[in-house]
């Protein structure tokens, strides 16, 4: 079953996707290294079957989340380390993604809190 805390399969969101003409929104776990430079294996080969099946003309928009069970935000949220976390997935996704179109097709979001939808960013 596709039920429960370990969500739905790839391979069936992407189907949806195509299926329904939607851009995909992936929410990508942690990265097993905060070093930057490091490529996660398992960001490159989620990266590798979107790319392979997602239709050419839906968008794909990445994010990553600490905390992806019950729609809160884990302690941390909005820090450096969330930071480090997007830039290593994004960098992973971009180094399947390699054509100036695959990378137009990729659209890398940061969430906001609901209390800070709106306002600004800390400089």
């Amino acid at each position: 079953t596709q039920a429960g805390v370990l969500g739905v399969a790839v391979e069936h969101r992407v189907a949806l996707a195509n299926r329904v003409n939607a851009d995909a929104w992936f929410s990508m776990p942690a990265t097993s290294s905060s070093q930057p430079g490091h490529l996660e294996p398992f960001a490159q080969e989620f990266a590798a079957l979107v790319k392979r099946d997602l239709d050419p003309g839906l968008k794909v928009y990445l994010e990553y989340r600490s905390c992806c069970d019950g729609g809160g935000l884990a302690p941390g949220f909005m820090t450096q380390e969330n930071a480090i976390q997007s830039l290593l997935i994004w960098d992973a996704w971009e180094s399947v993604w390699v054509e100036e179109a695959d990378k137009a097709r990729l659209v890398n979001t940061i969430s906001l809190s609901r209390n800070n939808a709106g306002g600004q960013l800390a400089k």
